[in-house]
Order: structure tokens, then C-alpha cells, then sequence
């Protein structure tokens, strides 16, 4: 209710669908009003029948504001508005059974069907149709990147058919949107690493990130935090076994890297700092 007296203070109309325990409704009267006006399930009244309830209705004013209550069969349907008035019926298509009936609605509730839920109905219906976010009810990550693509398509596809008066299914609006707008984003591209290297998942390109125990050493040691563990007497590089480490390089190794010592037979992972970018390389690609 504050949301739409703030858009009416600002000078929009406005006309929205209440739940029955909304703060700001009478909720006691629309609880009493919900038992009193509904009919019992599966009712075999006759069309126009003074005892049937399944379309009997309730209009409340308040200032502006005027509330309408509809009976649509067992569901109490609530609206709010301050631009529509139930002065002005109108016929509504329902189903009863096997038969088609043609009860009277207040203006607001009709107007709504036919303007509000019309359009809701039919990218529901489409978004089953697509089916890119089934079985993702986690909204993070590329599941939340799917659901709003479905979204997109979706209302994409409904907009294009009202502006073209032309039938347009959703995936010839994917198809024109990948065709027109994809092609001009700049895309971030890598390159790979060679293919004895390459590594498959995040946590093994994580894995082969350099350590440099002397440094983390001199940092624990600076704030007053117990040292860890650092290069120890009698290790050496893994590249000084084939004669590759570069003359004059120091005696041990600065660096450890938990893959290379994890993945390739015989290493123990320490090496110099200009042996290990032999071993490995950084690619960044903007």
C-alpha cells in the first residue's frame, strides 16, 4: 500500500492484485467475506441460479481508493486501484466443467485479466516451452545467467509480436538476437596452454600456483605468527636433475608448486624462480 500511494502522489494510476493479509486491508472483514462468498467444490448450480456464490462479488471505497472482491470459483480474487470502478462490468470467459460460462466481473478485476494476466499467462506458457532454467532453482552462477536469458527470450519474443503483428516464436527471436547483437560483443578469449600442461578444472589451475615459503616466512615472522615450514636442507630443483638450472643459481630452490610435485612422476615440487616459468607459463588476454 505505501508503493502505491507513493506512485499515485507522483502521478500514476495504478491498479494491483492484494493478497487477503496485505497491511493496510480490512483483513478481518475480507476473512469473513472469503467464507461467506464461497460456494462449496465441485457445486452444480445452474447458470443464474439465486444460491450459487462462484462469481458473487464485494466493492469497498475508501477516499480513492476503491477495493473489488470477486469470487472466481473457490479463489477470492482482490484488487486495488484508484482508476477503475466496478460501475462498469464486464463478461469474463470461465470454464465450469465442460461448459463454457460467461459470468459479470468488476471493471478493475476484468481489465486486469485481460491486460495484466493476458500477457503473464503467455510468457509462462513460452517459458515452458524454452526450458533453459528447468531443474535450476539455484539463482547464482550460470543457472541465475539462464534464468534471466528465459526471461529475456521470452519478453523479447511477446514485444517483437505486438510490434510486428506478425507471429514470432521465441526461438526465432533467440536466433535474431544471437544473429544481431552476439556477433558485436567483444569476447575474452585465452590461450591454451600446451596440452601436456593444460589443465582441465579451476582447482588444478589453482594447484600450480607458485609458493614462496621464504617470503610467507619473513611475512608470519614481521606480524609475530608462528613460521612455516620453508626450504629444507638437501632439497633441490626439480630441473637440476637434467643439468637445466641456470649457472649460479642458489643452492635451494625458493619456490613449491603442489601440482607439479602431485602430477608429474619424481618431482618434488621446489624449483627456482627462473626454472619454474620454464616449467609453466602465464598467458592474460584482455
Amino acid at each position: 500500500m505505501h508503493a502505491m500511494q507513493w506512485a499515485v502522489d507522483s502521478g500514476f494510476h495504478i491498479s494491483a492484485i492484494m493478497q487477503a493479509n496485505r497491511i493496510g486491508l480490512p483483513r478481518r472483514l475480507i476473512a469473513s467475506l472469503k467464507k461467506s462468498m464461497t460456494c462449496p467444490k465441485k457445486c452444480k448450480h445452474e447458470h443464474g441460479s439465486s444460491k450459487c456464490k462462484r462469481w458473487c462479488w464485494v466493492v469497498l471505497h475508501k477516499g480513492q481508493w476503491e477495493l473489488e472482491l470477486w469470487s472466481d470459483g473457490s479463489e477470492l480474487v482482490i484488487l486495488m486501484s484508484d482508476c477503475t470502478s466496478a460501475t462498469q462490468m464486464m463478461p469474463l470467459s470461465r470454464s465450469v466443467g465442460r461448459q463454457t460460462r460467461l459470468p459479470i466481473c468488476p471493471g478493475g478485476v476484468a481489465q486486469y485479466n485481460i491486460f495484466g494476466r493476458g500477457p503473464t499467462d503467455t510468457g509462462d506458457q513460452h517459458r515452458r516451452r524454452l526450458s533453459l532454467s528447468v531443474r535450476r532453482r539455484l539463482r547464482q552462477g550460470p543457472k541465475g545467467a539462464l534464468f534471466d536469458a528465459e526471461i529475456g527470450f521470452v519478453n523479447g519474443r511477446i514485444v517483437a509480436e505486438r510490434l510486428r503483428a506478425a507471429s514470432v516464436t521465441v526461438w526465432d527471436f533467440a536466433d535474431e538476437y544471437c544473429a544481431e547483437v552476439l556477433k558485436a560483443v567483444s569476447m575474452r578469449q585465452t590461450s591454451p596452454a600446451p596440452a601436456q600442461e593444460q589443465p582441465s578444472t579451476r582447482a588444478q589451475l589453482d594447484s600450480h600456483r607458485p609458493i614462496d615459503y621464504s617470503e610467507l616466512h619473513r611475512r608470519k615472522k614481521r606480524a609475530g605468527a608462528p613460521a612455516g615450514k620453508r626450504a629444507k636442507r638437501g632439497r633441490e630443483c626439480c630441473e637440476a636433475a637434467c643439468g637445466a638450472c641456470p649457472p649460479g643459481a642458489a643452492k635451494r630452490p625458493s619456490l613449491f608448486c603442489a601440482g607439479c610435485k602431485r602430477e608429474r612422476e619424481g618431482c618434488n615440487g621446489w624449483y627456482h624462480f627462473g626454472c619454474y616459468w620454464k616449467r609453466h607459463r602465464s598467458v592474460y588476454n584482455a
